[in-house]
């Protein structure tokens, strides 16, 4: 068994009252340096994962020899994971920025995918998973909901997304019968900045010795798409 040596504070009392301290070293015997399997309560489910099965019959030793697609062993996507999750719920609750709870949720997918678990769900930014789990402050699962069909339909809807912009990208770059593409540099960088009397921006700031005010109301005009359209066909007749 191995030694471990560290410091503390003994407290010594003088004859005449006084208290010092003096820093000794003391040893304990550790008696074992092995990893034991994580213990996990009968309300909580073990994780299963679709490349090493259930994850909780490992200890962290085997953790770490259990490498992914990615490279990580499964003990480094479960930091990663804590991380992200740690970022996603401050982004979420101090930061309010929709931005950035896209960008921990697609990374807690990417991790979850690369370890072979159930991907979490996100339907209120419009990503989808595998599941939707809900827990209340005491981890006490309150609501779980099977989103694998949804997620099939995005990745059908981004697929989807891929090739039609490819078609449209192609049919513009592709030139028709008696039409070639050109290509030429724009050889007039750096453009030249003229300096031009601001007078728009003058207009919009009222003059509070003279008593002016901004006054902002919206349009209220009924039917405009109406209004353009017969303007339209009565051009078009004449």
């Amino acid at each position: 068994m191995p030694w471990r040596v560290y410091t503390i504070d003994q407290k010594y009392t003088k004859r005449d009252g006084t208290i010092s301290y003096y820093k000794v070293k003391n040893k304990k015997r550790i008696k074992s340096n092995r990893y034991k399997p994580q213990k996990r309560g009968f309300e909580k489910k073990s994780i299963y994962s679709k490349r090493f099965g259930y994850l909780d019959l490992y200890n962290r030793e085997e953790q770490r020899s259990l490498i992914c697609p990615s490279g990580y062993s499964i003990s480094q996507c479960f930091n990663v994971l804590s991380k992200l999750w740690f970022g996603y719920k401050r982004a979420m609750n101090s930061d309010k920025s929709i931005e950035k709870m896209v960008k921990y949720a697609k990374g807690i997918q990417s991790v979850q995918k690369d370890m072979g678990i159930e991907t979490a769900s996100f339907p209120h930014l419009g990503l989808y998973g595998d599941s939707l789990i809900l827990y209340d402050k005491k981890r006490n699962r309150l609501l779980f909901e099977d989103h694998s069909a949804l997620k099939k339909k995005q990745q059908e809807y981004e697929k989807w997304m891929i090739e039609n912009s490819k078609k449209i990208e192609g049919s513009l770059h592709k030139p028709k019968e008696g039409q070639h593409v050109e290509i030429f540099a724009d050889d007039k960088y750096p453009y030249e900045v003229i300096d031009c009397e601001p007078t728009v921006p003058e207009l919009l700031i009222p003059d509070e010795e003279k008593g002016q005010s901004v006054i902002i109301f919206p349009d209220l005009i009924p039917f405009r798409d109406q209004l353009h359209r017969n303007d339209f066909e009565n051009q078009t007749s004449e």
